[in-house]
């Protein structure tokens, strides 16, 4: 049975939702997963402000900015790459397919359609049982990839909704049609069928159709 429902803390962005097809979640990261990036952050912030108070007044001033470029580096490979992902990161679960959608200046996209999905993971790590939330990771029939749900609350509740509706399609007309196991020529048709009513992009049908014309 499909439960159907939105969750989230915002605003999500609206997907083109094909005839018949139906948001059930629509969901946005938990604070908690903004929560390390920021502490290091202000680690770093103390550990420049007690770099550049030690450097002696008479040393050379391209000392000082030589510290500000090296923290700054730090802070752009991981906590500003990471609070960037979290702030732009937005889940949407329909019942045909599931959207990740990140970034600001360059979208990135990863959707898999539910039909194709060949498992579902939940995990938990300490922090993030402590503040009621998780991580569910959705991986892809076929190597067509897969697309991680971080920092989610009642992940385990996200994780058996998407059995659930992985389940419905199987059982529906098309989906016991589909249910065999379908080879690359197959995917790529299914890929194909996707792009045609854009649900995904050319550059993604190019890199799963490519990874999959190497399997026959």
């Amino acid at each position: 049975m499909t439960v159907e429902r939105e969750e989230g803390g915002g605003p999500t962005h609206r997907e083109k939702l094909s005839n018949g097809e139906k948001r059930v979640l629509a969901l946005r990261p938990h604070w908690l997963g903004v929560a390390p990036p920021v502490a290091l952050t202000i680690v770093l912030l103390v550990a420049l402000a007690v770099a550049l108070v030690a450097v002696p007044a008479s040393w050379p001033a391209f000392v000082r900015w030589a510290i500000l470029g090296i923290f700054g580096l730090f802070l752009g490979l991981w906590p500003f790459r990471r609070v960037l992902a979290w702030a732009t990161s937005q889940y949407v679960i329909t019942n045909e397919r599931i959207i990740h959608r990140a970034g600001l200046l360059t979208r990135r996209s990863v959707e898999i359609p539910i039909m194709g999905v060949a498992d579902v993971i939940f995990s938990q790590n300490l922090l993030q049982r402590l503040g009621g939330t998780g991580d569910v990771v959705i991986e892809s029939a076929g190597g067509m990839g897969y697309t991680r749900l971080s920092y989610i609350e009642r992940a385990d509740e996200v994780h058996r909704i998407i059995y659930e509706l992985l389940e419905d399609a199987k059982a529906s007309p098309v989906g016991s049609n589909n249910s065999h196991p379908k080879g690359p020529i197959d995917q790529v048709e299914q890929l194909a069928a996707l792009l045609e009513r854009g649900l995904i992009t050319r550059e993604e049908f190019d890199t799963h159709k490519k990874r999959l014309l190497k399997q026959l």
